[in-house]
């Protein structure tokens, strides 16, 4: 009898040492606390509205749906301190739907032990033979190139709204018809910069051709293959959609610019990041070239010139509302993807200004500088939470060189844009140049193992 009770004493006891040790914090919790803290109030929920949805304390973060979960303390996503590693290992080596779903079924418990152990063993290094060399400076590196936009034609730009159409004024030669659109120098920029790079040793990859979109074919014929059925799954998630309603109305039912705006833009979108992800790139270089949002319908020229780049963070109020967006948030939360795109993504804007010959805008440049960004400490550099910046895995960097429709940029943008093999004096050469010395400079930081 008294055997018995000894041990059932003992177990109850382990048992009681094991739960106080589980509700110990980690050594170095405090720190961990404070760093991540940090970096969620200055880069990813700066204007403070997001508290709602998470919370770090000295056993780890937890990610909420709602308040009333977050009140509840329910947490869709938690990490402890200790779990860290085993985060990072499974976002650097599974599938991005496979590791979500692997942290929506741990929810509030710890990771099953099949998956600690399996993605203990793989650790956080997870693609990469990066070896230069003085012949091939970027010699094993994998980048993604993105040329912004799709269209091929002047019809196609306009279903984007991504194209210039005026006439500048002036006597004889200096009066000239300006006419391009934005995919036809994303495309030659990025296909410049591709030859620069592969030159150097790295492996390259496109999210798209010259005249097809990400999914592998025309506009016209994604909407002629994919639209209905697009259109409908998206009705099945959201159906009280008001847009999506629109597009049931016979009068508008095959309205391009209703069409692209409320399904084909983010679908494609999401292509590109799959593709990019699946690619498991070391940079992603995302290209495009922006306009002036003064300048109404780009119908004139104006004096303002600027270049910027954009990286993930700066969510704002209701930018939460759904469980992939706070996915998102817990990962550039606790990966360094986010701090090493600013990183790069400052080595490239100062080649952008150094090369290009035009400024950096600052927050007083642009109203959505002000209203949607973050600035980051790195020249020109701000975190915006624009899709591919939210959805694309690793180190990236999103530029928007020049103003398309400023009065000197507009005519070397048609004339690059009319150059079958443009040369150094190019523009587009130029910006590709641009960006290649700007990963060259990134590359030459890099610690040698």
């Amino acid at each position: 009898m008294h055997t018995r009770f000894y041990i059932t004493f003992c177990f109850l006891a382990a048992a009681a040492c094991n739960m106080l040790r589980a509700q110990m914090p980690i050594f170095g919790a405090d720190s961990l606390m404070k760093h991540y803290t940090q970096r969620t109030q200055l880069l990813l929920d700066r204007s403070g509205a997001l508290g709602t949805h998470y919370k770090i304390d000295l056993f780890g973060v937890y990610i909420y749906a709602d308040a009333a979960a977050r009140a509840a303390d329910r947490p869709e996503y938690r990490v402890s301190w200790n779990e860290l590693p085993i985060y990072k290992a499974i976002l650097a080596h599974a599938p991005r739907e496979e590791a979500r779903r692997i942290l929506l079924e741990k929810g509030n418990g710890p990771f099953p032990p099949e998956i600690t152990k399996t993605y203990y063993q793989l650790g956080t290094h997870s693609h990469g033979d990066f070896a230069p060399s003085s012949t091939l400076p970027l010699n094993g590196l994998r980048i993604a190139l993105d040329p912004g936009h799709f269209a091929h034609d002047s019809a196609s730009s306009r279903v984007e709204d991504k194209y210039l159409d005026f006439k500048v004024a002036g006597n004889g030669p200096d009066s000239v018809r300006i006419n391009f659109f934005e995919s036809q120098l994303t495309w030659q920029t990025a296909t410049l910069l591709a030859q620069q790079l592969r030159s150097a040793g790295a492996e390259v990859m496109f999210t798209r051709q010259y005249g097809t979109t990400a999914f592998g074919k025309t506009y016209e014929q994604w909407k002629k293959d994919d639209y209905q059925r697009t259109r409908d799954s998206l009705f099945i998630l959201r159906p009280d959609d008001a847009n999506l309603k629109k597009l049931l109305n016979p009068r508008l039912a095959n309205d391009d610019r209703l069409i692209f705006r409320f399904v084909f833009r983010d679908a494609e979108l999401r292509k590109r990041a799959e593709l990019i992800n699946a690619f498991r790139p070391d940079l992603t270089v995302i290209i495009h070239y922006n306009v002036d949002e003064t300048n109404t319908d780009w119908k004139r020229t104006t004096p303002r010139n600027y270049s910027m780049a954009f990286t993930g963070g700066s969510f704002h109020s209701g930018e939460l509302a759904d469980s992939e967006k706070r996915f998102d948030f817990l990962r550039l939360m606790l990966t360094d993807e986010l701090i090493n795109s600013i990183t790069f993504s400052g080595a490239v804007t100062r080649r952008m200004e150094s090369e290009l010959n035009v400024p950096l805008a600052t927050p007083r440049d642009a109203t959505y500088l002000q209203s949607s960004s973050h600035a980051t400490g790195q020249p020109g550099v701000y975190c915006r939470n624009l899709s591919l910046c939210r959805l694309v895995q690793g180190t990236l960097v999103y530029g928007e060189t020049l103003y398309q429709d400023n009065a000197q940029e507009c005519k070397l943008l048609m004339q690059a844009a009319q150059t079958p093999n443009p040369g150094p004096e190019s523009r587009t050469f130029q910006v590709a140049m641009a960006y290649y010395n700007g990963i060259l400079d990134w590359a030459k930081a890099q610690p040698r193992e």
